[in-house]
């Protein structure tokens, strides 16, 4: 499954290692490709909810505006 969510306040390669790295940390994420630039990141899991890997986003410090793809 992939899921893409917009995220506010990465304004640099350290926020976007901060972001990826908070999402790792959730159990059943298998990959993360984050890009400071677009602010987006994309998740590959396997039955992870949302609000779980928002929950890790909020957690490092920043916000998930939108959720952009969800399958």
């Amino acid at each position: 499954m992939k899921k893409v969510f917009k995220i506010g306040g990465m304004l640099c390669t350290h926020c976007s290692s901060r972001v990826k790295k908070a999402l790792l940390s959730v159990d059943g994420v298998e990959r993360v490709f984050v890009s400071a630039e677009d602010e987006t990141a994309t998740v590959i899991t396997d039955e992870v909810s949302n609000d779980q890997l928002m929950e890790a986003v909020t957690d490092a410090g920043y916000e998930v505006l939108a959720v952009l793809s969800d399958v």
